[in-house]
């Protein structure tokens, strides 16, 4: 019997108080490691397809603040060649700029010929000083294609400091490719020509702010129709540049916590009256609602829930499916230590296999969602989330394991995903004990089935039988991401967390699996020949 590794404790998620998000929360005693064999079956309906394989579904969000430093030589608006090289080893299908800094970036002054550019603070909130921009909005487009020439772009707009004007002309700058100059002053279009970049950028999505419902915006956004307001108008001036654009409103930010000023989001002071107004005012308007969910702090199955009640009110409302979810972060929050040292000590796990684990669970059942079309994972560098980080002797850079995680999915997804369901303790998706999740890809020949399954017990290998396949079929491939210690995470130095692979070529269908604790599983199973289908094998 091969046993074939996952990884998830549900188990120790933390302290409570892991930040503004879950001031609230009650945070699960962790899980006692054992070594339990607890059984469960995967249905799998390989008829029932769910949606197709989705690269938006495995995007990154940026940060000003920290991609200066590390993305540009020193005084300067020119791309370093060893983080564009680094960068090579991930793939970047969708990118997102960017979260809070978004709303007190100035563009006009971070675009242009580096010496005329003017200083300021890319994080007046923190009281960091200001600071000349080598890397800018034309910068940030240029790198992302000679990383990727096929990469989407979301741009995140300033709804807090800009104007319509500024919206328009922004536009024009990434977008117009017309004749003349449609706004007057600047020819923005041409700024952009003579950095280098001929056509539009790839934006395929305008976000509407970031998280302006939060107390630090009540001077500009006192309320949701303060936010519709800015929204209308926002739209207008980028649609005047390019017409087809489409965007994306938010939601309220982390409505879990009960200490939110509510009555900002209505006259009933509930979280739902903000999205809700939203629709009802923009719904024509608007082809995504933002969530940002920052989960393992709540369990994932209560942050969906969140979610399935935005969706019902997007069908309730507007009459259709047509608007989205679009994650525009998400990642696990480290837990604040307890004992008083600083937050960074705890920085490691937001990309621990603690982490990896949540963030895989995340992804399953996002995937196995026909309302989830977009996710932008934060964050791609700096702060706790670190998916690829600078060497700490500064010669070069290493890739967490959330880089692993992601590379493991989009090089072994393909087709479709089909419609699956697991059986026995533990699984229930929309219950807080979920520990086994699971999600199956069809290829689009039905040559073969993967198998995407998380384990995040710290004490029960699971016993999996697999009925209801399309088959025979036997397991070509196994890929295994696993650590005995969910505090495990890569270095400079070390590599725990990289996905280990073994191949088998003997013949045999597949019927069952063992899956133990604390591992993330992709499995391979290609369709079988005539002969094969008489013999059956349990691994």
């Amino acid at each position: 019997m091969v046993c074939v590794a996952l990884v998830v404790s549900a188990s120790a998620w933390g302290q409570a108080g892991t930040g503004t998000e879950y001031d609230d929360a009650e945070l699960p005693v962790a899980e006692a490691a054992g070594d339990r064999l607890v059984p469960a079956e995967l249905v799998i309906r390989e008829d029932v397809v769910l949606r197709p394989f989705e690269a938006r579904m495995f995007g990154f969000n940026w940060n000003w603040f920290f991609a200066n430093p590390m993305v540009v030589e020193p005084e300067t608006n020119v791309l370093r060649d060893d983080f564009v090289e680094a960068m090579r080893g991930l793939s970047v299908p969708l990118q997102r700029m960017t979260g809070t800094e978004s709303q007190y970036f100035q563009w006009r002054k971070a675009t242009g010929p580096y010496a005329e550019r003017q200083p300021f603070s890319l994080r007046p909130f923190h009281g960091s000083p200001a600071v000349r921009v080598g890397f800018g909005p034309l910068e940030w487009v240029r790198l992302m294609r000679r990383i990727n020439p096929e990469v989407e772009l979301v741009w995140c707009l300033n709804l807090y400091q800009d104007a319509a004007e500024d919206h328009a002309d922004f536009a024009e700058l990434m977008m117009y490719d017309g004749v003349g100059n449609p706004n007057g002053g600047v020819d923005w279009a041409a700024v952009r020509r003579n950095a280098g970049i001929e056509g539009p950028a790839p934006i395929i999505l305008w976000e509407l702010g970031n998280e302006l419902d939060e107390p630090w915006h009540q001077d500009v956004i006192p309320d949701v129709e303060a936010y519709i307001e800015r929204c209308g108008a926002a739209i207008e001036a980028v649609r005047s540049i390019t017409p087809g654009a489409r965007f994306a409103a938010h939601a309220v930010t982390a409505p879990w916590s009960e200490k939110k000023n509510l009555k900002k989001f209505g006259p009933d002071g509930h979280w739902k009256e903000w999205h809700r107004r939203v629709l009802e005012e923009l719904g024509d308007e608007i082809d995504y609602m933002v969530f940002h969910p920052y989960y393992a702090g709540y369990p994932i199955p209560t942050v969906y829930r969140f979610v399935s009640d935005i969706t019902d009110d997007i069908r309730r409302i507007t009459g259709s499916d047509r608007i989205k979810i679009y994650f525009s972060e998400h990642a696990r929050w480290p837990p604040r230590p307890s004992d008083g040292r600083p937050w960074s000590a705890y920085f490691h796990k937001s990309h621990s296999l603690e982490a990896v684990l949540a963030v895989s669970e995340f992804i399953n059942l996002g995937h196995s969602r026909n309302d989830v079309a977009m996710m932008t994972y934060h964050i791609l560098h700096g702060g706790p989330w670190r998916t690829i980080d600078r060497r700490p002797d500064g010669e070069g850079f290493f890739f967490t394991g959330i880089a692993d995680l992601f590379n493991l999915y989009q090089s072994t997804m393909s087709g479709a995903v089909v419609e699956s369901s697991l059986a026995g303790p533990e699984t229930d998706v929309t219950s807080d004990s979920l520990r086994l999740s699971a999600l199956v890809t069809r290829d689009d020949d039905r040559s073969g089935l993967t198998l995407f399954v998380v384990n995040r017990s710290a004490s029960s290998t699971r016993r999996l039988r697999l009925t209801t396949l399309d088959g025979p079929y036997r397991l070509t491939d196994r890929w295994t991401i696993h650590h005995e210690d969910l505090d495990a995470h890569n270095t400079a130095d070390d590599r725990p967390l990289a996905p280990r692979h073994q191949a088998y070529e003997e013949p045999g269908v597949l019927r069952s699996l063992d899956v133990s604790p604390q591992t993330i599983t992709v499995l391979r199973l290609t369709r079988d020949d005539a002969d094969a289908a008489s013999r059956t094998t349990q691994r």
